[in-house]
């Protein structure tokens, strides 16, 4: 911090000291796009499907904010509607899926820090979990 006084600025910038302890706001547009580009490469990687354009939607959610019915909606997000791309990733999971979930499963990078869901359907969605602590989800029409 003390080489960069720019940065250290940026930082104070968006503290917000209370009674209640310090709350940071962040840069919503920077969170926004390094979700984006992880969801681009999700769905790239896993779909096989190019996302060049900007995402119809981008949910950035800490989870402690969602209600409960949120949370399952997210934990739990729809089938496939329908078979992913020949040869893509998806694909290949599907295969080796068993009977009982017909839901795509969760990919975990990371037990407790990351995941992440990408489908591919009338849109295409991925949900990114971060630390269990920030839910992400970008779709394309």
């Amino acid at each position: 911090m003390n080489s960069s006084p720019a940065l250290r600025a940026r930082i104070d910038q968006q503290k917000n000291e209370s009674a209640n302890g310090i709350v940071f706001q962040p840069e919503m547009p920077r969170v926004e796009s390094v979700v984006t580009k992880l969801a681009k490469g999700h769905a790239l990687f896993e779909l096989n499907e190019p996302c060049l354009g900007e995402p119809d939607l981008i949910q950035i959610v800490p989870v402690e904010l969602m209600t409960q019915e949120e949370r399952q909606n997210f934990e739990l997000p729809e089938a496939p509607a329908g078979w992913p791309e020949a040869g893509s990733r998806a694909m290949q999971r599907m295969l080796i899926m068993d009977e009982a979930s017909l839901v795509s499963p969760w990919v975990v990078i990371q037990n407790g820090l990351y995941r992440y869901h990408a489908a591919a359907g009338a849109a295409i969605s991925v949900q990114i979990m971060i630390a269990e602590y920030l839910a992400c989800k970008v779709s394309w029409d």
